[in-house]
């Protein structure tokens, strides 16, 4: 079985199940989290999709709580289809991940290969493992799924965005709008957004693109990012998001913004997070 092994385990989140898997129910209960931990109890809403941040749990994940409780209190997805950047060197302008799961201390979860499959075959996207090797985006994400999913995984596929422009962004998110068609599949969009301003600062510019993106226009998110100069590391991603559920959208929702001075105390230079969800 081909998997990917975790890099940030011991730095972003515990190297341990046990302590993962208390970290993450601390993320729910914090001040900035949502306050509770996920219900076994369902509504029957369709998300189509959300947008996490991919920080280290105790900066971000209180904000990602909030997503993730959308996740597991609506209609499980058939599926999901993560979407992060390239931190680092990338030959691919969007790399899709051919394994069969992603490891983590809480164990592997599993790949959708047919999902994957259609995806080659019908977008922009080319196979390139390497570029998800060393890149934190998304495995970030993995932990949370497992708390919500626990023994009953649903599968996913993994694509990372070298290339942010709204060219390869907007045309990749209305091929994936394609490729799901009726389907409920949930997209997830991952970005951090200010980074290393003081804090009143990173109040200010975020909420710029945070109006864009309630807005639901993926044009302006990045019209406004690059106008602005904010530091926002994946508008690709949210780009890409917001074109694969415009068709569908009915109702997008923030859910909660703060930044690392909120969650972890200095607010000399911190850095902006924030959690939505598109139904």
């Amino acid at each position: 079985m081909v998997t990917r092994s975790p890099v940030v385990s011991g730095m972003f989140y515990p190297a341990s199940a046990s302590g993962l898997q208390e970290l993450i129910k601390s993320c729910y209960l914090h001040d900035e989290g949502p306050g509770q931990l996920p219900s076994p109890e369902k509504e029957e809403k369709k998300l189509l999709g959300l947008v996490v941040p991919h920080a280290g749990f105790i900066y971000s994940g209180p904000i990602a709580a909030h997503s993730y409780l959308h996740l597991a209190e609506n209609e499980r997805p058939e599926a999901i289809i993560l979407i992060g950047l390239t931190h680092r060197f990338s030959q691919t302008d969007a790399a899709l991940y051919s394994g069969e799961g992603w490891a983590t201390p809480l164990g592997t979860y599993p790949i959708d290969l047919e999902l994957v499959k259609e995806l080659k075959e019908k977008t922009i996207v080319e196979i390139d493992n390497m570029a998800h090797q060393n890149e934190h985006s998304l495995e970030v994400q993995i932990p949370f799924l497992q708390h919500i999913y626990g023994e009953e995984p649903v599968p996913f596929a993994a694509i990372t965005l070298r290339d942010q422009s709204p060219k390869t962004a907007q045309l990749l998110g209305k091929q994936i709008a394609e490729v799901i068609g009726s389907r409920n599949i949930c997209v997830i969009a991952s970005t951090d957004f200010t980074h290393q301003e003081n804090y009143e600062t990173a109040y200010k510019q975020d909420k710029l693109v945070l109006d864009q993106i309630l807005a639901g226009s993926a044009d302006k998110v990045y019209e406004t990012v690059k106008k602005n100069r904010i530091s926002m590391c994946g508008y690709g991603p949210v780009q890409t998001l917001l074109k694969a559920t415009e068709d569908r959208q009915s109702n997008i929702l923030q859910l909660k913004y703060a930044t690392s001075g909120d969650t972890a105390g200095d607010k000399q230079q911190v850095v902006g997070y924030a959690s939505f969800a598109i139904y």
